[in-house]
């Protein structure tokens, strides 16, 4: 259950406001496309990671050559590219700028508990486990930035870390924002695991 204490979505225009707030967490509770996970898994082996700072209204010519032509062809890849260019709208209008930093990730790296160096970022995960996030009364904070420390040791509880679900959307705060930031990492890769394709935007 997400606490109280996170900005709650239902549309990505909900998202105006978040940075002001003194919340650290913006969260879009929400399922996949019918349909989406079956597709992701055909195209998927033939997709490069991407990214480029670009307005929304670039997406669509910048994405074109990076999916195969049977996923345009599908009405799921229009309804994805409507989802992410609302999102990237939101995102930048939120921050104010023209445009943004948009990044497709095939790979999850980053395997410790951390906060970024940002004011804020957007991660989707379309395909794929989703990002794991603590509460701030589950973080040992003084571990998370101490060298060499385990995911053991920062988080208290480890039984109560939260994970994103796919096409749930997380906009979390970092070390440049007006609030204690989030500390998150990747998933962890396990057998069996599909292919992840995951949405990343921060500003430029």
């Amino acid at each position: 259950m997400i606490t109280s204490s996170h900005w709650s979505l239902r549309q990505a225009e909900d998202l105006l406001g978040f940075r002001a707030s003194s919340e650290n967490l913006a969260f879009w509770r929400r399922s996949p496309y019918p349909g989406a996970a079956a597709l992701w898994d055909s195209v998927l082996p033939e997709v490069t990671p991407f990214k480029q700072h670009l307005a929304p209204d670039q997406l669509a010519e910048a994405f074109q050559p990076v999916f195969p032509a049977r996923f345009w062809r599908n009405p799921l890849g229009a309804e994805w590219l409507a989802d992410v260019t609302a999102l990237t709208d939101a995102f930048c209008r939120e921050m104010q700028v023209s445009q943004c930093q948009v990044q497709l990730d095939r790979d999850r790296p980053c395997v410790r508990y951390h906060a970024d160096n940002v004011v804020m970022r957007l991660i989707c995960t379309y395909r794929g486990p989703g990002t794991l996030w603590l509460d701030e009364d589950n973080l040992n904070l003084a571990a998370a930035e101490a060298k060499g420390t385990s995911n053991e040791e920062i988080a208290l509880r480890p039984e109560d870390v939260r994970q994103a679900h796919e096409w749930e959307v997380l906009v979390m705060k970092g070390k440049q924002a007006n609030t204690p930031p989030l500390y998150h990492k990747s998933p962890p890769s396990r057998p069996g695991d599909p292919a992840s394709l995951v949405l990343k935007l921060d500003l430029v």
